[in-house]
């Protein structure tokens, strides 16, 4: 097993009305399979399978849409968009069990980074 440590940090000294820092560091235990690589998502036609809906592994997702102009969806196995990832964005999130995982680009076809890292 090997650890995986993210860090998220939030600043501003212009969103709200008091300054915001807040940063969180986590330490995750996760085993093989560990996936690093890119995807191509297009518009409107079946969506890429990052996950299979088969899959009973939980994981732990990187997900980068690094178009400069288009937005990804972010399907689950029933096809619901459950999110968005605009031009540029990032996210990192845990994926259930058994969800399943698609992404679908908007108007033109995007590239998406993705890190899948299982849960050990």
């Amino acid at each position: 097993m090997a650890t995986l440590t993210p860090t998220l940090t939030l600043t501003s000294t212009n969103a709200m009305s008091d300054s915001l820092n807040i940063s969180f560091t986590d330490s995750l235990t996760v085993t093989d399979p560990i996936e690093i690589a890119k995807v191509t998502a297009t518009p409107r036609s079946t969506p890429v399978l990052v996950v299979g809906a088969s899959d009973s592994n939980t994981y732990y997702v990187y997900l980068k849409n690094t178009d400069t102009s288009n937005f990804v969806s972010v399907l689950d196995k029933d096809d619901n968009i459950f999110m968005k990832i605009h031009a540029g964005e990032f996210v990192f999130f845990t994926l259930a069990p058994s969800e399943g995982l698609k992404l679908d680009a908007d108007t033109a076809s995007c590239i998406v980074e993705y890190g899948l890292f299982k849960k050990g």
